[in-house]
């Protein structure tokens, strides 16, 4: 019987996102709409700016519509709602890969590993 194939943490970031959804963020005193990924287990542990781009109106039009609903959820705060998705992303992490330095990756100001970008914020 052979042994499985560690995921790569490309992977393993793949397969703990359940969805998404667009949402409001509070960071600092600016909120912004942003493009929420959540865990399986539904607990957001990172965000993106969003964007409304379209190949033409009908599809702009669509976008803004799949809006709408963040409008009428709470406003997810940049520094308190990703803490526990993120840390629980950061775990498995360092169970797969402990060769890698995860140490600093809930620091506000540090650089998240796997993407490049400040941990709790993909961009």
């Amino acid at each position: 019987m052979s042994t499985p194939t560690p995921l790569s943490e490309y992977e393993l970031v793949e397969n703990s996102i359940e969805n998404w959804s667009y949402r409001l963020v509070k960071e600092d005193n600016i909120i912004q709409m942003a493009e929420v990924h959540y865990r399986k287990n539904g607990k957001p542990y990172g965000y993106t700016n969003a964007c409304i781009l379209g190949a033409d109106l009908e599809e702009v039009q669509e976008i803004c519509k799949m809006m709408q609903p963040a409008f009428d959820a709470p406003i997810l705060d940049a520094k308190t709602d990703f803490v526990e998705g993120s840390n629980e992303m950061k775990k498995e992490l360092q169970e797969l890969y402990p060769e890698h330095n995860y140490d600093d990756w809930d620091d506000e100001d540090s650089i998240c590993p796997m993407c490049a970008s400040k941990s709790g914020r993909t961009e």
